[in-house]
């Protein structure tokens, strides 16, 4: 007798990847008329590696900043007692939420480092 946990997880799997592979299509072939357009007509050009980069940062390094910035909230209240009697609460706060704040919420879309 086998039971199968998640039995849609491969078909998941399966069309995250498929989306991924048609994201890339439609910017290479952008790419090719941009060549033959004028330079007024083209304001922007993303190539596939752009495209790509979006897509990952959109859908799985912004959520798990929102994660880790959560994280550094809870950090940040157990470091309090700690850090309240030399005054250095700005600095933990730095270091525990608003680093995360910073790569989840302020970094341009895309740039992933």
């Amino acid at each position: 007798m086998t039971s199968r946990a998640f039995p849609n997880l491969r078909s998941i799997v399966v069309a995250v990847l498929v989306a991924f592979q048609l994201l890339g299509v439609p910017g290479a072939a952008f790419a090719q008329d941009a060549e033959a357009a004028s330079v007024e007509e083209v304001e922007y050009e993303m190539d596939a590696y752009e495209i790509g980069a979006t897509a990952l940062d959109v859908t799985l390094l912004r959520p798990l900043g929102a994660l880790t910035m959560l994280g550094g909230m809870v950090f940040f209240v157990a470091s309090v007692p700690f850090v309240a009697p030399s005054d250095r609460i700005a600095t933990s706060w730095d270091i525990f939420v608003y680093s995360s704040y910073d790569y989840a919420v302020l970094r341009p879309l895309g740039e992933l480092f």
